[in-house]
């Protein structure tokens, strides 16, 4: 009898099983299109939630960490609280804990740390957990101003927290972030067709399908490009030497597009 053979069987409906199981919920912070200058709300909203595990939405604690560019957002001043409204059960219905960290992932950024436990409340799809209160600038260049984020890209200089969330027995949801924007309508990308059709991170490599050639990029969450690569019709293996933390990759193809954020372990 093939022992090997039967524990990786094991392991395998081990495996599935749990990935069938794991509570799963996608967080989003909203995007403003041509806000005027001045006061401005940004909404972190709930856009699924599923948990077959408890057969419940109950959502008691989260950590989220959310950076903003501060020459085009201001929320307060480091080691103070965020102006946070508008919470969805109220902000006296946990324990919460809220700072401001300065210049994470990287100088001319700020993080919000949101810390909650415990919640008990329910989660449903469509809820707006609060509006964060930010004063908007225009006169700066665009770019990706509002988006999850953790404290490692800050070093070893405190313990290392990725933006999380738990349900009422301790499980993690597997969460899907979306990030957020403020400011002028993009007008430079049109909307443009998906062909391939996921990007993932496996054994040291990126890897993704493409239909014909074009060109791969990489950057960090303040948009420093950190690789590029030629993309070639059919499975593209590209290996990549910067880990554990966010990337943004692109994907360009004739007029065919895919961006997509990943966590490079």
């Amino acid at each position: 009898m093939n022992y090997n053979l039967i524990i990786i069987v094991l392991v395998l409906f081990a495996t599935i099983a749990y990935s069938q199981e794991q509570p799963t919920a996608t967080l989003k912070i909203g995007t403003i299109y041509d806000p005027q200058p001045g006061t401005v709300e940004v909404p972190v909203t709930l856009e699924a939630i599923d948990n077959p595990i408890s057969g419940n939405n109950l959502i008691s604690s989260f950590g989220w960490y959310i950076a903003y560019d501060t020459d085009v957002l201001y929320a307060g001043q480091p080691n103070t609280q965020p102006t946070l409204v508008n919470w969805y059960w109220g902000a006296n219905q946990g324990n919460f804990l809220t700072n401001i960290i300065a210049d994470n992932p990287a100088p001319g950024w700020n993080t919000i740390a949101i810390i909650c436990s415990p919640w008990f409340g329910e989660g449903f799809p469509g809820i707006k957990f609060f509006d964060i209160v930010f004063t908007y600038d225009p006169d700066v260049t665009v770019k990706p101003n509002v988006f999850w984020t953790s404290t490692s890209a800050k070093g070893n200089n405190f313990l290392k927290f990725e933006t999380n969330m738990a349900d009422d027995e301790g499980n993690e949801f597997y969460l899907t972030l979306i990030d957020g924007y403020v400011g002028p309508f993009i007008t430079k990308v049109p909307e443009l067709k998906t062909e391939t059709t996921k990007i993932w991170f496996e054994n040291g490599n990126i890897s993704f399908n493409a239909e014909s050639p074009g060109e791969f990029n990489m950057f960090n969450l303040i948009g420093q490009q950190v690789m590029s690569a030629p993309v070639h019709p059919g499975l593209n293996i590209i290996p990549v030497k910067e880990k554990n933390t966010y990337y943004i990759i692109r994907v360009v193809t004739n007029s065919n597009t895919l961006t997509q954020k990943i966590f490079i372990q």
